[in-house]
């Protein structure tokens, strides 16, 4: 399972994230002029992250007191054609979502604002082109697979013995959702749950180290997707069962498989087809090419979500 990482003055794609520095540096790092702003504010300790978008800089900004977050959220717009524009998310830190700022995504005229939950649950904040919030989802890693609708990584619970990533899809107009992985009957899953099975520890033991010991929970890690934002998409899941025995011993792998998946939107219906990855595949940490994995396999499976795994994910509806 991947970790959420919060640097300081890390480079992301194009996104910048920085921590304790006065309003002044970040304003200055960012290419924002610091006209428009107070002495008083310029030399507040801040934290925050911006972004190029076209010929615009976007940036979130979060006040620091004591190294602690305070205060609501602060955007900014320039670009060099118009003056900055300034608005604020009424958001603090003791909300679920006013958590610290992470990363900008574009799409479809919204911006998305994700925000630090734990290290395994995010907050998306959808902003129209006001920059004014309209809704907010629960996940991470978003794309747009069809016009007005998103894929995200499902939160999960940080502190349990496993963490199988989810994926759903919203439509952030409306915010429904729909359950799209894993598929219920899905014959690789079953393949490796079978085989967890084969390597259980005894019911002791599973008491012991805090293990459910079911063999169809494992982790699942959710890699390298690509879509067209027409109604495809295609991903790596690697998926792998581990059990500790002892005590202050991590827990050793007893089954694993890394799986390719194509999606496709059928005449308003999903359907998927599976198959076992290539090395090549599974190593890499790149989208996947779509047109090639296209020609991997026909989607002809219908899509009908397991829920077997959905307790992990504590904003889904039970």
């Amino acid at each position: 399972m991947r970790l959420k990482m919060l640097g300081f003055c890390c480079l992301l794609l194009l996104t910048v994230s920085c921590r304790g520095e006065t309003l002044r540096k970040f304003l200055s790092d960012a290419g924002i002029p610091v006209a428009s702003f107070s002495e008083a504010e310029l030399a507040e300790q801040t934290q925050g992250i911006f972004t190029k978008h076209g010929e615009e800089t976007i940036a979130a900004i979060q006040h620091l007191h004591a190294d602690l977050l305070t205060g609501p959220i602060d955007l900014l717009e320039y670009s060099q054609d118009q003056p900055v524009r300034r608005s604020t998310l009424a958001l603090t830190p003791d909300e679920l979502c006013g958590g610290a700022v992470i990363d900008f995504y574009f799409f479809d005229g919204y911006t998305l604002l994700s925000t630090d939950i734990t290290p395994s649950a995010e907050c998306l904040l959808i902003l129209d082109k006001d920059m004014k919030l309209v809704n907010k989802l629960y996940g991470f890693s978003p794309a747009e697979v069809v016009p007005h609708s998103i894929l995200i990584i499902e939160n999960m619970i940080h502190f349990a013995p496993v963490h199988p990533e989810r994926l759903q899809l919203t439509d952030v107009l409306t915010g429904k959702t729909q359950e799209l992985y894993p598929p219920k009957d899905d014959v690789l899953r079953a393949k490796l749950a079978l085989e967890n099975a084969r390597h259980m520890p005894s019911q002791d033991t599973c008491g012991q180290m805090n293990d459910p010991c079911d063999p169809q929970l494992f982790d699942e890690d959710i890699r390298s997707l690509a879509t067209d934002g027409k109604g495809q998409f295609a991903f790596i899941a690697e998926q792998s069962a581990s059990h500790a025995t002892q005590a202050e011993t991590p827990p050793e792998t007893v089954a694993s498989q890394s799986v390719f998946y194509l999606y496709k939107l059928d005449r308003g219906v999903w359907r998927y087809c599976e198959r076992e990855a290539d090395a090549s595949e599974a190593s890499s940490a790149s989208p996947l090419n779509l047109n090639a994995a296209a020609a991997r396999c026909k989607p002809t499976l219908l899509v009908v979500p397991d829920l077997s795994t959905a307790g992990n994910n504590p904003f889904l509806p039970h």
